[in-house]
């Protein structure tokens, strides 16, 4: 079963009906708004928690140090990192310079499957 088991959160404001994206990756618009994160060049901010029905509604954010739900978009393993793709699901890298969310703690089948990601949003592959 996967389950939210630590959970530090923003609110932010929608930049659009985000109703059927909950547990999916997000990202900050040019004008403070999150949106779904399509692009493995966009950095990632967060996990969506609820389900905010149009722009400028509060969207609630799983951020860095959170261990939350996330929709997958293609068969993940534990550990695997992940990367935001088509519709803002969660599909696993390993290729130096993509904006990551986090790191999974569990696995996940395939598309639309939930698993457990901490989030930990960073670059990844590059050394400090």
């Amino acid at each position: 079963m996967t389950l939210t088991r630590h959970v530090v959160s923003v609110s932010r404001a929608a930049g659009a009906d985000l109703s059927s994206h909950q547990y999916k990756i997000l990202m900050v618009e040019d004008d403070g708004q999150v949106n779904i994160n399509t692009s493995v060049a966009t950095a990632c901010f967060g996990i969506l928690l609820n389900k905010p029905s149009a722009a400028n509604q509060a969207a609630r954010v799983a951020i860095n140090g959170s261990i939350v739900k996330c929709l997958a978009n293609s068969a993940i393993n534990e550990r695997d990192a992940i990367i935001g793709t088509a519709g803002g699901f969660a599909t696993a890298t390993t290729a130096d310079g993509n904006f990551i969310v986090g790191f999974a703690l569990t696995a996940a089948a395939g598309t639309g499957e939930l698993f457990e990601l901490e989030v930990n949003p960073q670059i990844f592959g590059t050394a400090p």
